[in-house]
């Protein structure tokens, strides 16, 4: 999808002489490339992205960043679509099925320790919880969206059918009028996870409206899975929403949102960005955005993410995604060229090289149209 694009140099060069420096990359171009790069050497042979890369210690395998970390290497065209392949069979590989899963649900997956043996060589236990089922499921159903996009493989998602269905089966577990609870045993309807299922929801549906379809009856899923999207994002907007914030609530019956509480409050606001419950043009995301950065966007010490100033240990790159899809391009140049230069892979884990990519490759698309 992405065509690299070298900038010029802008020393001229003499008719008839070659230049010998080479063309430079633009900031987009190098994040992309750095990141899905550095994402890929991290994947072990299993297909498992691990959160750090390390190669001694401790490490964690967490299904939800590495999410964020496929839709990355989907960016680069066909150069790393085999390493999001091999995550998808390991994910499939590694499903719960109803006796496995402490909740008693098909079609989940865990979190996994990653140690590592005298040889050097990671070994990946199970840890028996994961943090959602929601959106662990949600967001793998739309990596399967992006990766059938991409590289048009049918065959993969044909092969897993029933695989899909439980995964959708996750979701769906704990969808109760109109939005889904984190996981069975933690009843809170949280504005991230659901725009997180709005967005599996949808990209679910498309696929057994269309590839799905070719070998399967599966109209009357499509179906309940785009009436439920629907009432989703209803639901949503009519009962999380605070008109007198211009932002929504972090989760329903929360009885107010502080957007000066950053995590969950004020950053549970991008999600509804990033997970596009609306178009970036709409009125509503607009408020949305810019009740954010009336927030985070002050120039202040700990308020200022573009200049990555915020109460929070991690980089939220996410910011900058959701800035990229406001097509903010001050805000996001100014965060990703500091990202560049003051990100440590020590503390970096593979959900925010990926949001970083994410934010690079809409910036380029952007430039595109």
């Amino acid at each position: 999808m992405l065509i690299f694009i070298g900038i010029l140099l802008s020393s001229c060069v003499k008719v008839g002489e070659k230049s010998t420096e080479p063309v430079p990359k633009n900031l987009y171009e190098r994040i992309i490339e750095s990141e899905c790069a550095w994402l890929a050497s991290i994947q072990y042979e299993n297909g498992a992205i691990p959160m750090y890369g390390r190669t001694s210690g401790t490490d964690k395998v967490c299904p939800y960043f590495s999410y964020f970390a496929v839709l990355a290497l989907l960016e680069c065209g066909d150069q790393y679509t085999s390493n999001a392949k091999r995550y998808i069979e390991w994910h499939f590989d590694n499903l719960n099925d109803a006796e496995q899963d402490y909740n008693g649900v098909d079609g989940t997956i865990y979190d996994f320790k990653v140690t590592f043996s005298e040889s050097g060589e990671p070994e990946l236990e199970s840890l028996g919880s994961y943090d959602s089922t929601d959106a662990y499921a949600s967001t793998f159903l739309h990596t399967l969206r992006r990766y059938y996009e991409v590289t048009g493989d049918k065959n993969l998602l044909l092969e897993n059918y029933d695989k899909i269905n439980r995964v959708v089966n996750a979701m769906m577990s704990t969808y109760d009028d109109g939005l889904t609870w984190g996981r069975p045993d933690y009843q809170i309807k949280y504005l991230m996870d659901n725009c997180e299922v709005f967005m599996g929801m949808e990209s679910a549906a498309l696929l057994y409206r269309t590839v799905l379809a070719e070998k399967y009856d599966t109209t009357a899923t499509a179906l309940i899975l785009e009436n439920a999207a629907a009432t989703v994002r209803e639901t949503i907007d009519s009962g999380i929403w605070n008109e007198a914030k211009g932002a929504y609530l972090p989760y329903l019956y929360a009885t107010d949102v502080d957007l000066d509480t950053f995590y969950a409050d004020a950053t549970a606001q991008l999600w509804v960005i990033i997970c596009k419950l609306h178009e970036p043009s709409s009125e509503r995301i607009k408020t949305v955005y810019e009740s954010f950065n009336r927030h985070f966007s002050t120039g202040e010490e700990n308020k200022t993410w573009e200049k990555h100033e915020i109460p929070d240990p991690f980089y939220w790159a996410s910011m900058a995604w959701a800035g990229a899809l406001m097509g903010d391009k001050d805000r996001v140049d100014e965060y990703l060229t500091i990202y560049e230069t003051k990100h440590k892979r020590s503390t970096l884990h593979c959900g925010e090289a990926g949001f970083a990519v994410l934010a690079a490759a809409e910036m380029i698309a952007l430039g595109d149209k």
